[in-house]
Parts: structure tokens; sequence; C-alpha cells
């Protein structure tokens, strides 16, 4: 599973998982506060068990979401008409201006 730990003045997450491919890797995450750690270490640990961890790998921004949506729709089951139209946003406003951009390369 995940854990945290204190690396000079902030901490960070360190988790594993097996890549596409099934081969084992292994993430860092640094976070500011120790709150924001335990919230990453308690999301990726409940998408490690629910199979809904998306792999931080050389993924597009396209192929995410793609992979992404079907997920959500059937973990809140979205109605028809909302999984149309949060398609329809994905192919309109986020596909043209980032879609072939690597999920690592996004910054905030």
């Amino acid at each position: 599973m995940a854990s945290i730990l204190k690396r000079g003045d902030s901490y960070s997450v360190r988790y594993k998982y097996k890549d596409h491919s099934g081969k084992p890797c292994e993430e860092w995450e640094s976070f500011k506060t120790r709150k924001e750690a335990q919230e990453r270490k308690i999301t990726v640990e409940k998408e490690l068990l629910d199979g809904t961890f998306l792999v931080p790998d050389t993924m597009t921004v396209e192929e995410m979401l793609y992979k992404w949506i079907p997920i959500q729709s059937t973990k809140h089951k979205w109605s028809p008409k909302t999984y149309t139209q949060s398609v329809a946003m994905v192919q309109n406003l986020i596909m043209p201006y980032i879609g072939k951009r690597k999920v690592q390369e996004l910054r905030t």
C-alpha cells in the first residue's frame, strides 16, 4: 500500500502498483503538509483497492480521460444523458487544447 515519509520540510507519499504490462512500479509524490500527504495516501489506497487507479505513465490526457469517464460513470451511476454530456465536454473543451499532451507534462 502507500506510506508517508517526512523529507526535509515536506512530506512524500510512496506507493507501489503494477503498470499495464504487470511490471511492479513505485511512485513518489511530494506535499507541503502532512494533511495533504495523508489525503493523497488515502485516495491512492482506495483507488488501488477499487481498481480505479490510473497508472501515471506516458498516457496522454485524451487516453486518461477516455479511461476515467467510464470508471466514474459506473462508480457514480451516471444517467446516459450525463455520460453523453461529459464526453461532449471533454471532446469540445479539453481535447482541442491539451488532449495530445502527456499527463506527466501537466502542471498547475
